[in-house]
């Protein structure tokens, strides 16, 4: 029997011709849409990408092409740090103003030109000043910024990353700050606070979507006590009496650790700091006397305010380094508060400037253990020197 193939030598069937009909319909709709595309101009582009500022008598304002060539971020930098500045000197200029004229606090006695007041302030309110300002940057920073540590990263990495990058989506200078907007149109949202419900409704129904297909594999939950960390020693091996770790998530016992490793480590500075204080201290032409739990108060304020920037920068860069960001980073809702970044192993810090950080496992859990110990010795002793000085009066230690 003569088979079709043979029989009809030279034909096709309908799929194998049907696919060089499809390839010249595919390449005709490019063509079209090509064309369409030549003969369509792309829009210009708006000055400083639209955004507010260009007014009469000056519109698109800049003589020396400072936005030329710059990227959206770029600009969006240039903004936020034009607006910062700009709501520093009117606060400056209402404080000159009022200042100079209207000055009842520390009993009338800061005096004389605007540009003197501050140096004639007690120590202590510089440290408050200080303290509000970093907790302002602070705030601004985490809304409106990307992780500089993930960018870090990236830079030492060699790759296009997140240093000097806003958060996509958020305006320069927003910083969803408006008391009085939300007493006086009581009821009213705006635009970024429509957008949440928005957004929650969008994930939920993707999640919904997901649900119908396979869950991924959660990681697993690592096996031992306290997770397996370190810490566990003898003759108190798995020490729990108040079964503070019982019900508790992974990323909950590793906040507890975080939490003693970093008591620890400041307690440890802080016995030594009472042992060397109270026998050799040469600063401040030696009138820094007397048992340690005195010697901060007799410390000139200026000090406050480098001791309380010093803390402000250690603690900033320990929490965008293991933490997740607690206004967000894409998830949802409070999700993202008083959460740990994964893969982050507590206290890890990455400073390890003599290069004590073993290599082998087991040698490296010894020597986590050692400090912990140490730690928790320390919290103990500094607790007891701080209660014996408070009762005698007297130096705990005297060399």
């Amino acid at each position: 029997m003569i088979s079709a193939r043979t029989f009809f030598k030279g034909t096709t069937t309908l799929p194998k011709q049907s696919k060089p009909r499809a390839a010249c319909v595919v390449k005709a709709v490019r063509a079209e849409g090509e064309n369409k595309a030549a003969a369509t101009p792309p829009p210009a582009p708006k000055f400083c990408m639209g955004m507010a500022g260009s007014s009469a008598p000056f519109p698109d304002f800049d003589p020396l092409n400072f936005a030329d060539g710059q990227t959206a971020n770029q600009l969006k930098l240039y903004r936020e740090s034009e607006l910062t500045h700009g709501r520093v000197a009117m606060l400056g200029v209402v404080g000159f103003a009022v200042g100079e004229n209207f000055n009842p606090l520390f009993n009338g006695s800061i005096t004389g030109p605007g540009i003197n007041h501050f140096q004639q302030m007690p120590g202590v309110f510089w440290t408050a000043v200080v303290f509000a300002i970093a907790c302002a940057e602070g705030y601004r920073l985490t809304y409106g910024w990307v992780n500089p540590v993930d960018g870090l990263n990236d830079v030492i990495e060699n790759k296009e990353g997140s240093m000097w990058t806003l958060r996509e989506g958020d305006a320069p200078g927003d910083l969803g700050f408006d008391p009085l907007a939300r007493a006086f149109f009581k009821g009213t949202t705006t635009l970024r606070e429509q957008s949440k419900p928005r957004a929650a409704c969008v994930v939920k129904a993707v999640r919904a979507e997901g649900e119908t297909e396979p869950a991924a594999t959660p990681p697993p939950v690592p096996k031992g006590f306290c997770l397996g960390m370190a810490g566990s020693s003898a003759p108190f091996t798995d020490f729990d009496p108040l079964n503070l770790l019982e019900g508790k998530s992974v990323n909950q016992i590793k906040l507890y650790r975080e939490a003693e490793l970093t008591h620890g480590r400041v307690s440890m500075l802080g016995v030594l700091g009472f042992a060397v204080g109270e026998n050799f201290n040469p600063l401040f032409n030696g009138k820094i006397t007397g048992p340690g739990i005195n010697h901060f108060q007799q410390i000139p304020g200026v000090f406050w305010t480098a001791l309380v920037f010093a803390i402000a920068c250690a603690e900033a860069y320990r929490l965008t380094t293991g933490w997740v960001n607690p206004v967000g980073e894409g998830k949802e809702g409070d999700e993202t508060l008083w959460t740990l970044r994964e893969g982050y192993t507590p206290g890890d810090l990455g400073f390890d400037p003599l290069g004590l950080k073993p290599t082998d496992a087991k040698e490296l859990m010894e020597r986590q253990t050692r400090e912990l110990n140490n730690g928790r010795l320390a919290m103990i002793a500094i607790a007891g020197i701080v209660a014996q000085e408070l009762v005698t009066g007297q130096k705990v230690f005297s060399f």
